[in-house]
This record gives C-alpha cells, structure tokens and sequence, in this order.
C-alpha cells in the first residue's frame, strides 16, 4: 500500500509542471467557479445608451441559459458620480418572473446610471448583469426649505420600540423636512444626512412617521438608533441634507442642544425685602425653561409656629436583678417637654399655564379649596414658592 501511494506522489510532482506548461493552472479555478453573469444578459439598453426623460423604455434581458427553474428577477438603477462610483440606488422591480419591465424615465432625473438585473435562484449565488446609460433633460436636485423643529435635544429612539418616553420638552425624535423634488414612493425614497461640524458625515438610520403622509415636498421622519437604547445625540451645530436618486440636496442647519429638565430658574418678584400690602394686586413673575405648567404656587409663613411637645423616651437599658435578687432597672420612665417650630405654607395657585408670571391679590385670609386656609399676618416673613423654587423673604403688611 505505501508503494503504491509513493508511485501515485512521484507522478503527481512528474506531471503537474507538464501540464502546467501548456494550459495555466487558472482552467482549474475556472472548472470550480462560474462567472456571474454568465447566466443573465441586458438585451435592452444596449450600454452606454442615452436616453430623455419621459422616455419609455423597455428593459429586457435574457435568462434562457438560467437552469434553475424557480427563480426571480430584480432590476435596479444606481447614479453614478463624475468618477463613475455608485452613490444611490432604488428598486425599479423586484421578485419578477418575466423578462421585460417598462420603466418611464422621470422628469428631473439626469447623469450617469447603471441599471442592473439581477436573478436569484434557490440554492445558488445570484447572477447579474449591468448597462451603463446616460439621461439627458432638465436637471432637478431636492430643495429643503424648513426643518421643524430646527433646535432642541434630538433623540433617537430605539429600533422596534413603539414609543418614546419625552422627559424635556425641548427633546424631540421626529421631524417634519419642507421642500421641492423629495423622491415619490414609486421611486424608493430618500435618505437623510446630518453633518457634525467636528465629524464626517453619517447616516442617520430613520423611518416614515406611520399614518402621516409623506410627498415630493414634505417628509415626516422619525429617528432610529440601530441598538435597543435610546441615543442622544452630541449637542452642536449639525448641517442635514438629502441624497435622492435625482441628487443632492442643499444644506440646512439643526441645532442639537443638551437635554434640559424642566426647571424654573429664578423667581423675579417678589424680590428680597419687598413689602406687599394686604388688598393690593401684584404680578408673581418667574424665568423658567421647557415647563408647560406648574404644578403649584405656594405662600409660606416665614415666622414659626411654636408649641410645647412631650414625649416619653423608649429606655435602651435592660433590666435585671442586682445580687439581692431585686430590679435594678429603671421601672418608671420620665416625661420629656420639647418646643416643636414649624413653619406654615398653603397652596395659592394650581396647575398654572406657564406665561412666566400670575397676578396675585394679597388676602387677609388666604384659602385653598374647602381643604385649608391660612391668616395673613402683617409684619411677618413670607416666601413664595414656584414649583421647587422658593423665593427671597419678603413681608407682607396692612
């Protein structure tokens, strides 16, 4: 046995460089392998035709060579920049079984395409086929007019989640583009672009806004991130812009900001030592951010209410007996007085529209529903309170 797999070794070494010497060692890689195309030929347009829009074309090609009995066709058309590099594509037909599409060429579209088809077979590599064409006319690139909103804390929200939780009103994770010449549903949409100042430019993955309509002058797109967390993105000055199969777009600024929590920042009036008289009207004004309304508006009583507090303290000590067998513990705790200062605070105003300021006329009594009610005191120190903002002390007189 190990003569004979010795000889079959010795011609192997003896023959392989005969071979060689008249057919190349590349017939044995092509007895493996079988080009792409060979399966698929564009019969028409012939390559590097030129073609006008409004022109109505039948894009035909050959499969007879194709054995495989089910299978599909794709076609799709791709623009070329200036040096020839793919930069956009749309499906023009997929899943097809004959062997001819009519495609009408759209108004606006020009440059340099290829239109591919494409056969996928079940069980096998796809075999596919590429024209180079022309189209002449009228050049038309997307417009943007407007995004709304243009600023604010910009989030995307996580891929299959059914909704976002907005905790600051400035965020937001839709927007609505207004312009001219977005690309129509037959023609497979558009996609989006931010450009960071400080970065290259990066796709922004997005959906259509469901049961919003979406035409060649408005999209209505909701941002993705790819993962299952939320992202926020980087605040700064961000440029976006559309790619479409008819080109490029102009650029329009977005203004990405921190995310800001609901706050109110400071209390106007009243102001430090200001003295509001009983039966006169004033104006409580307040600076706020990303607040619809505020909760509640409060008077707080400066001056403490005081009273007596007893208590009777727990013993920590245990109890036991001493070495005449009596309890040496303390049997009997002791009453202990305290003074208890509170101040008093009541609900002035409910659920108020955030306009920044209220009027407010200074009671004797000031009430709250049928709950509570408290007096006003002349000479004593109050406060108001904004939301959690409270402000300086300031009294209030007769």
């Amino acid at each position: 046995m190990k003569k004979a797999y010795l000889c079959l070794m010795v011609l192997l070494l003896i023959a392989v460089p005969f071979v060689s010497a008249f057919y190349p060692l590349d017939w044995i890689k092509s007895f493996f392998e079988t080009e792409e195309d060979s399966f698929t030929k564009i019969i028409n347009p012939i390559n590097n035709s030129i073609l006008n829009q409004g022109e109505e074309i039948n894009i035909e090609w050959d499969t007879s060579s194709f054995v495989i009995v089910e299978y599909s066709i794709g076609v799709n058309l791709i623009r070329l920049d200036e040096d020839g590099k793919e930069t956009f594509g749309i499906n023009l037909g997929r899943d097809l079984k004959k062997r001819s599409l009519k495609w009408k060429v759209p108004k606006g579209l020009t440059g340099n395409f290829a239109i591919v088809v494409k056969t996928n077979g079940q069980g096998i590599h796809g075999s596919m086929d590429k024209v180079f064409v022309t189209i002449k006319g009228e050049d038309i690139d997307p417009i943007i007019k407007s995004v709304a909103p243009d600023s604010g804390s910009l989030r995307a929200i996580p891929n299959m989640a059914n909704d976002l939780e907005i905790k600051n009103i400035n965020q937001f994770s839709t927007i609505t583009i207004s312009g001219e010449n977005f690309a129509p549903d037959e023609l497979r949409g558009n996609r989006i672009k931010i450009y960071p100042d400080s970065k290259e430019h990066y796709d922004i993955y997005f959906t259509l806004v469901e049961g919003v309509p979406q035409t060649e002058r408005q999209l209505n797109v909701r941002f993705i991130d790819e993962i299952i967390t939320e992202l926020d993105f980087e605040p700064g000055k961000y440029e976006i812009y559309i790619e479409n199969i008819f080109g490029t777009s102009n650029k329009v600024p977005l203004y990405i900001e921190e995310p800001s929590t609901p706050k109110v920042n400071k209390i106007i009036f009243p102001q430090e030592n200001s003295a509001l008289k009983i039966g006169s009207t004033y104006d409580i004004k307040w600076e706020s951010r990303n607040i619809e309304t505020i909760d509640y508006i409060t008077l707080i009583d400066q001056t403490p209410k005081c009273h007596q507090s007893t208590s009777i303290p727990t013993s920590s000590e245990p109890r036991g007996e001493g070495s005449n067998g009596q309890n040496t513990g303390n049997s009997q705790n002791t009453e202990v007085t305290s003074e208890v200062c509170l101040t008093k605070g009541i609900i002035l105003f409910k659920n108020v529209k955030n306009t920044g300021s209220v009027k407010w006329i200074v009671p004797k009594i000031v009430k709250y529903e049928d709950i509570d009610q408290m007096q006003i005191i002349s000479g004593n120190d109050y406060k108001i309170r904004v939301g959690d903002l409270e402000s300086s002390s300031f009294k209030i007189i007769s």
